[in-house]
């Protein structure tokens, strides 16, 4: 299957890459409560990253239960954002991360197959959830789906 042109294998590579580049990312807040904003390698990413990110999920979760096929590219659009949550949940919510990152993968999985497994609604579903369980972590109100 291609999305753009591209293999679902280099999506995976690129997954993969994002999510390694976005392995020093931390928290950046001078006091407790929402992080005003994320550090990526040094530089400042907006909260509306994971948050737009949370928001595109809601969309590919409400389309995954009817349509998994059509999720493809707008997941990719999300993916990033939610790898970003993950890395910055890694610091200081380690099993947070991970579930993150397995929800992420199952997705993923999924979606690449073709046609799409049966259980894409229900993968897509469970990130959504997992996802806004991360926010919640972090001190960030989870956009409204």
């Amino acid at each position: 299957m291609k999305v753009w042109g591209i293999g679902v294998g280099a999506w995976r590579a690129a997954a993969l890459g994002v999510t390694l580049l976005v392995a020093t990312a931390a928290c950046s807040s001078g006091t407790s409560g929402a992080p005003q904003s994320l550090s990526l390698s040094g530089q400042r990413v907006p909260l509306t990253e994971v948050t737009s990110a949370y928001s595109q999920m809601c969309s590919v979760s409400s389309q995954a239960q009817s349509d998994p096929r059509a999720t493809v590219a707008p997941f990719a659009g999300a993916e990033g954002g939610l790898n970003v949550l993950a890395t910055v949940l890694a610091k200081d919510h380690g099993q947070q991360s991970q579930r993150l990152l397995a929800a992420l993968s199952t997705f993923q999985a999924d979606i690449s197959l073709n046609p799409p497994a049966g259980t894409s609604g229900e993968a897509a579903a469970n990130l959504l959830a997992t996802a806004k369980q991360g926010l919640e972590a972090l001190n960030i109100t989870p956009p409204p789906c």
